[in-house]
């Protein structure tokens, strides 16, 4: 039984810590996504194909 308890709180640490990270990353998303915002897609798109082509447009 003792066994079964250790393995729980094992799994009740592991969660915790996966939720944390979780919400970090959501966070992280909603800070990028609202710099993102006020930029035209046209303008990403071209920034974007330009550099993994590796040439510069200005």
């Amino acid at each position: 039984m003792i066994h079964y308890i250790r393995m729980k709180l094992a799994e009740w640490k592991l969660r915790k810590l996966l939720y944390e990270e979780l919400e970090d990353m959501l966070l992280l998303i909603k800070q990028f996504s609202a710099s993102l915002k006020d930029i035209p897609a046209g303008k990403l798109r071209d920034e974007f194909l330009s550099k993994s082509s590796g040439t510069e447009n200005p």
